[in-house]
């Protein structure tokens, strides 16, 4: 990893730019670029190493090599907006076939594809734009994801797996509303509340969150009242009202058996709809004390027989779609003690 700024520049004026190319030396030429615009920059030439810096830092835009492979299959420049949503991604490539370019991305969206023959010339005003516009986008969120980010590690303290499981399938929410073509606007809704989605649990006595065996009948209507908690939490916080809707629906079902409201079908919001299918998949997935997790593809297969009853077909069918390796590259970023490890 090499880190650079321009000479001279304040670090607090300057935007925060990776850079990754599995060339070392495009890495450098573009990172030496980059930091002459007036940016500190981060380069790279691992995807590993860039999935990581992602995880942990805040970054105003992305600049990547198009081929960038990603350890589990696919292209980095596919998932990158995913893994950093509202991050502008700048693909920089030698590609010279369009129809290679768009094949590689799929459904990614980009600020911008320049050609490697032409990066000196496009790139002071395609960065200084998108710097700008993902500062804006962030900016109008930064509040709510602030506070939400403070609730969820207050919940940690009393209940230390949660944490890793709220991140996890906030991602996985973010990426399955973004294949299933919801807007851009909806995006962060869909993370907000996949993150916030247990919140209300810090409602729930530590007698029956912690405790190690079975809930008795009386514990688990303790339990689930944690939805309505949830929501009651939020009414107090108006910058994390585009949360409720998941937090109060997450264990509805779509024949009508769920909590709190016994909604079915589209009554239930569709967030709800699509995160109810992604937290059943963690806990699949994901090991318990009293058993390992799933593999992918048996998770895959009752997922399928959950149709037309637990979940919306429709959300179920986007979720048939999405190759396992981009639910792996989530999984390993946000971990705990056995997730998507077989």
């Amino acid at each position: 990893m090499i880190e650079s700024s321009a000479p001279g520049a304040s670090p607090d004026s300057q935007g925060h730019v990776l850079v990754v190319d599995d060339e070392e030396c495009v890495m450098r030429t573009l990172g030496r670029l980059v930091s002459r615009l007036g940016y500190r920059t981060v380069g790279t030439t691992k995807t590993s190493e860039a999935l990581t810096l992602l995880s942990l830092r805040r970054f105003d835009a992305i600049i990547s090599d198009l081929r960038l492979p990603m350890p589990t299959g696919g292209v980095f420049a596919r998932h990158a907006p995913s893994l950093a949503p509202g991050v502008p991604l700048i693909v920089v490539t030698g590609a010279g076939d369009l129809a290679e370019v768009w094949d590689l991305l799929g459904e990614a969206r980009v600020e911008a594809v320049i050609p490697k023959t032409a990066v000196d010339v496009a790139i002071a005003s395609v960065l200084a734009r998108a710097v700008s516009a993902g500062r804006e986008t962030r900016e109008a969120g930064q509040e709510a994801r602030l506070l939400a980010d403070g609730l969820v590690r207050a919940l940690a303290v009393r209940d230390v797996e949660t944490e890793a499981h709220s991140r996890r399938v906030a991602a996985w929410t973010l990426m399955l509303a973004q294949h299933m073509g919801l807007p851009r606007e909806d995006w962060p809704r869909a993370e907000l509340g996949g993150l916030l989605h247990d919140i209300g649990k810090i409602g729930i006595p530590d007698a029956i969150l912690r405790k190690p065996g079975k809930l008795s009948e009386a514990e688990w209507v303790e339990m689930r009242r944690h939805p309505e908690l949830g929501c009651t939490i939020l009414s107090g916080i108006p910058a994390l009202a585009d949360a409720s809707d998941i937090v109060r629906s997450h264990h509805e079902r779509w024949d009508g058996k769920g909590y709190p409201d016994a909604l079915a079908g589209d009554a239930i919001p569709l967030h709800a709809r699509i995160f109810a299918l992604v937290d059943t998949y963690d806990a699949m997935t994901s090991d318990r004390p009293y058993r390992k997790g799933l593999p992918h593809s048996a998770a895959v297969e009752a997922t399928r027989t959950g149709a037309s009853h637990q979940f919306d077909p429709r959300v179920v069918e986007t979720f048939l779609a999405i190759p396992e390796h981009e639910w792996r590259a989530v999984a390993r970023i946000f971990a705990d003690h056995g997730t998507l490890q077989r």
